[in-house]
């Protein structure tokens, strides 16, 4: 079959066929003209540190699909269940067509629960279920705002939860593999990196997670103002706190589970938002959640 070209806004990508020299060539060009051009790093691919070559994202894919001009055929080819044990499996095939009709690309995606990342939940020392011994766990450091911590390897409860996003990696799997071999996009890209570098093993609830304001306050201690400094200058005027302080207090208030809306309530203070504080209300809330004694 003579060499396909698809042109599309501007961009030509050859598709199928047997291409010369000069052709291959301007295929190549006009890969890396859409790298360049139109591709956004963290969007349509990613750069992992000490990997040789960027990872394609679906969106990316999806640019390459347009500019080529090919059709998206995806066939749900496996479904396999055993929640007795956790067990979800799911495999998709993926055809992308000419403008003839010709399959030009094909290829196979799964997922399944006993991936890592889906099999496992990666909690907080706080977060863990009662009764369970940390000690029996696997656990890793992370390094948080203020300071380090220890997050614990927890088994999924509820694989069944999986079963829509199990569906959407696999096709999603499918359909960049597809994409790679029919426009002979991995002279640029790879795949799997972006599969095993989303989370890095951890779940998003994890990333949510923070030091409480007890280790806040003990990592600043060391730089905590004097608490028997004066605050007499301190503006009692409504709405004078400083962008920093409103900031800190606003973050305390996430955190602080109630300590913050308590200090406030003691004290008679009535705010409709942070933005109301007194630069002198914002300073005695954030030396009480520091641990230190304010009259």
């Amino acid at each position: 079959m003579s060499t396909d070209i698809i042109e599309s806004s501007g961009h030509q990508l050859v598709s199928r066929g047997n291409a010369s020299p000069e052709q291959l060539a301007f295929q190549t060009q006009t890969l890396m003209e859409i790298y360049r051009r139109i591709m956004q790093k963290d969007t349509d691919y990613g750069v992992i540190p000490g990997t040789p070559k960027p990872s394609l994202y679906q969106p990316g894919a999806q640019i390459l699909r347009l500019a080529a001009g090919l059709g998206v055929e995806m066939e749900h080819t496996e479904t396999d269940r055993n929640l007795a044990i956790g067990w979800i499996s799911h495999s998709f095939t993926c055809r992308l067509t000419n403008a003839d009709g010709v399959v030009v690309g094909i290829c196979e995606g799964s997922a399944n629960s006993y991936e890592d990342r889906y099999r496992w939940r990666w909690l907080s020392e706080r977060d863990l279920p009662k009764g369970i011994d940390k000690e029996s766990l696997v656990s890793k450091k992370r390094t948080g705002k203020y300071n380090e911590y220890h997050v614990y390897r927890v088994e999924n409860d509820n694989p069944a939860g999986l079963d829509n996003t199990l569906i959407k990696i696999a096709q999603k799997r499918a359909f960049v593999g597809a994409v790679l071999m029919a426009t002979g996009a991995s002279r640029i890209f790879t795949q799997d990196v972006e599969d095993a570098t989303e989370d890095d093993g951890v779940s998003p609830e994890v990333e949510a997670q923070r030091p409480g304001p007890k280790a806040k306050a003990k990592a600043k201690q060391e730089t905590k103002p004097d608490p028997k400094a004066d605050t007499s200058s301190l503006s009692a005027e409504p709405g004078s706190a400083t962008a920093e302080q409103t900031e800190k207090v606003a973050e305390l208030l996430r955190d602080s589970n109630g300590a913050v809306t308590g200090i406030l309530q003691q004290r008679g203070w009535k705010l409709a938002r942070v933005g109301d504080l007194s630069e002198a209300q914002a300073d005695i809330i954030i030396r009480l959640m520091n641990g230190e004694a304010v009259a």
